[in-house]
């Protein structure tokens, strides 16, 4: 949303739909995704969109249709430092668009 300011229909809350769609505004943007870091990003969401499709696992206690949800182990800390390196991924890439836009704007200036 903070690059492109719209999202193309809903994503709610499909993590490699969103992925998808920040990488390909990226490219728009004339930035490249081609490095090991985003197919490492790439790879930790497949796997919690894999372990959590609709997200509302570690959420609620049920599913929409209220089911309740099986009992799972997790490695928190596994997963807290997973959360942490794609949020700051995609702040990165929004920071990296933002300081590059005002860089731009800055020669511009006589």
């Amino acid at each position: 949303m903070e690059l492109g300011g719209t999202l193309d229909g809903n994503p709610g809350h499909d993590l490699d739909g969103l992925f998808r769609h920040l990488l390909k505004r990226l490219a728009e943007l004339g930035l490249s995704d081609d490095d090991e870091l985003t197919d490492r990003v790439r790879g930790m969401i497949a796997t919690a969109q894999f372990l959590d499709p609709f997200a509302d696992r570690f959420r609620y206690p049920s599913s929409k249709d209220g089911r309740l949800f099986e009992g799972i182990h997790a490695d928190l800390d596994g997963l807290f430092q997973a959360h942490w390196i794609i949020v700051s991924y995609c702040e990165g890439a929004v920071v990296e668009v933002q300081e590059g836009r005002k860089l731009d704007a800055s020669i511009l200036e006589p």
